[in-house]
């Protein structure tokens, strides 16, 4: 890419998420690469953080992949509202778990796609 190549911001996303990684290595990658792209498009983070503040829907969806528990906190927290009895009691009831299943994680993506759908609050 070369200076004001567009940014791919989907491509963007999902490296970001990767920033609150467990490991280091990663984080700091993803970081660099997150840099690059911003550099290669002719931005930086100030001009990233002037965009619009609320995340897209899908957002909800690729977080609730790479960090469910996270996503857990957001839907719970932020889209509540929106949850049906069952929902809210079970990321409520996951959300105190050390350890989530497959199917639970399962269920977590469910939930943030539907979420995604529906659209913004």
């Amino acid at each position: 890419m070369t200076a004001g190549t567009p940014l791919d911001v989907r491509k963007l996303r999902l490296i970001a998420a990767r920033f609150v990684s467990n490991h280091e290595g990663e984080r700091l990658a993803a970081l660099t690469l997150a840099n690059r792209m911003l550099s290669e498009a002719g931005l930086g983070w100030g001009d990233l953080l002037k965009a619009d503040a609320e995340p897209p829907d899908d957002e909800l969806v690729v977080v609730a992949r790479l960090d469910p528990r996270r996503a857990v906190r957001r839907m719970l927290g932020q889209r509540g509202h929106e949850l049906t009895a069952w929902e809210h009691d079970f990321l409520d009831g996951v959300s105190r778990f050390l350890r989530l299943s497959d199917k639970q994680l399962d269920v977590i993506q469910s939930i943030a796609q539907r979420l995604a759908d529906v659209g913004a609050p």
